[in-house]
């Protein structure tokens, strides 16, 4: 069985799990939530976090762009 590759980059803005992801329409920006509650906006060109804040006291279960505007 062939092995996995290694990965392109590793997010390191989390310190918990990861429960939510997703890509806005453009493709410039990641969404990220997790099981602490905390949601994460990464910059794919630069690979950068754009900002990190706790949304929640429990895990995020999903985070959208919509109509310009981050819903979790």
């Amino acid at each position: 069985m062939p092995t996995a590759p290694a990965p392109f980059h590793i997010l390191r803005n989390h310190s918990s799990p990861l429960s939510a992801l997703s890509i806005n329409p453009s493709n410039t920006l990641l969404y990220t939530g997790d099981q602490d509650g905390n949601v994460g906006i990464t910059d794919l060109s630069s690979r950068r976090v754009v900002r990190l804040w706790k949304a929640h006291n429990e895990s995020i279960l999903s985070v959208e762009e919509w109509n310009g505007h981050l819903i979790r």
